[in-house]
């Protein structure tokens, strides 16, 4: 068994010696694997990291910087351990926070913001059968309220979410020279097979539908409804919290998600979700599957 006290924000920089730094993901992973079997075989009880404590901000490129995917293949955690993988929407797979409600226009120019992380990681989940999906506090109930009671139009939950991905996915597949027709259907494809929740409960718990039953400050009840959703869907046994790994920029979201047994991780608002965000819970959370790493 592996242990490691670390926080999330942590960098690992080397282990027993051999740096892991300067590298691509997968090499980095290679060389992990490398050491903690020279470990293994060596009968060593421990292993010595030598950790960077917090994320330097000149560390992790700007989550909405790019409109490639990424160069290197991401790792995957293992299937018999993770089965979903839930992301928030503001300040984490976007760059930028809507406020809940959209009153712009959704083009390139929003849809650019979405982290080349996020959409190099969607396509190869769904391909290997995990299943993804948002759970944000942006609420299309609460954009109904200012259409009625402001006439403004705006977009919320599903309603900003799915056009959002949908968008920066199209434009990825577009730079890699698919036809714009091809591109989008594609994208298309892959955001039907996502589960999209959007609440916010401030304002659900002043209708009469949550009078009785208040909806938490966090996204515990968002998580249980795409749980639900899942079930409804698929017909699979309903996934347990202890296989979903969820990234969110709130510290409040991720310590109730803790609580609850999901594996949660903070993402700092200031980059949104990025490569490193990914990196740290491969690398912090060390599991060892049958003499897989994860």
């Amino acid at each position: 068994s592996t242990q490691c006290d670390l926080e999330q924000e942590d960098v690992i920089t080397s282990v027993n010696g051999h740096e892991l730094g300067n590298m691509n993901t997968e090499k980095m992973f290679q060389k992990f694997d490398k050491i903690l079997q020279d470990a293994r075989e060596a009968n060593q009880e421990f292993v010595t990291f030598e950790v960077h404590k917090g994320v330097k901000e000149s560390a992790k490129p700007k989550g909405g910087d790019s409109t490639n995917f990424l160069k290197n293949a991401l790792p995957l955690p293992p299937k018999e351990k993770i089965r979903m993988v839930l992301w928030d929407m503001d300040n984490t797979l976007l760059g930028k926070h809507t406020r809940g409600v959209w009153f712009g226009k959704i083009d390139e120019e929003i849809c650019s913001l979405v982290t080349t992380t996020f959409v190099s990681l969607v396509p190869p989940l769904l391909e290997k059968g995990f299943q993804v999906g948002v759970v944000t506090f942006s609420d299309a109930e609460v954009a109904k309220v200012y259409k009625e009671m402001e006439h403004k139009e705006g977009k919320g939950g599903p309603d900003l979410v799915i056009p959002i991905v949908s968008g920066a996915l199209t434009m990825r597949y577009e730079k890699e020279g698919m036809d714009v027709k091809e591109a989008a259907k594609k994208a298309k494809n892959l955001v039907d097979q996502m589960y999209i929740v959007g609440a916010l409960p401030d304002y659900r718990n002043s209708t009469e539908a949550h009078e009785k039953e208040k909806m938490p400050m966090s996204k515990y009840w968002h998580i249980e409804q795409v749980k639900d959703m899942h079930v409804k869907r698929t017909k699979e046994p309903r996934i347990k919290n202890d296989e979903i790994l969820f990234f969110d920029d709130s510290p409040p979201n991720i310590k109730a998600a803790r609580k609850s047994g999901v594996h949660a991780f903070w993402v700092n608002p200031r980059d949104a979700f990025t490569e490193n965000d990914w990196r740290q819970v491969a690398i912090v959370c060390v599991r060892m599957v049958e003499g897989v790493i994860w």
